[in-house]
């Protein structure tokens, strides 16, 4: 819970206000490892949130989906074979990542995701920034 005055009990930055000088723009990898920093205020905390985003997409599977179409259409027979043909090449695509995150500080929001490349963007706070290891960022 933040102080009476709005305040985080172990930064002591106000938890309304969102100073630009001290957010970043963070763009990393999916599931990336990230340091136990606060991801609004920088602060050290043991707390999590998962930023996650997910769409359908079409991919290029189509050559095991034939494979399993065969297959159905042996064993099962032409109805679950034209069942089977409605939901070719669909999956559902998402990128994660895991944040810490102050009892007293709101929830972040993705700002991008590249699916394609598997990376999320979010604003998060310059000690966290300057953190993460080289390795978890994209780009």
């Amino acid at each position: 819970m933040p102080n009476p005055d709005r305040t985080c009990p172990s930064c002591r930055v106000n938890v309304d206000e969102v100073d630009d000088d001290q957010m970043r723009r963070i763009t990393v990898r999916d599931m990336a490892v990230l340091p136990e920093l606060c991801v609004q205020c920088g602060a050290p905390t043991k707390r999590h949130v998962v930023l996650k985003a997910s769409r359908w997409s079409r991919d290029g599977t189509a050559r095991g989906t034939r494979i399993v179409l065969a297959l159905v259409l042996l064993v099962v027979g032409l109805v679950l074979a034209v069942i089977a043909l409605a939901m070719r090449g669909r999956k559902r695509r998402e990128v994660a990542v895991r944040l810490s995150l102050c009892p007293e500080c709101p929830e972040p929001h993705y700002e991008h995701v590249d699916f394609d490349r598997g990376e999320i963007t979010f604003l998060g706070h310059k000690a966290l920034r300057s953190s993460i290891p080289e390795r978890e960022l994209a780009g």
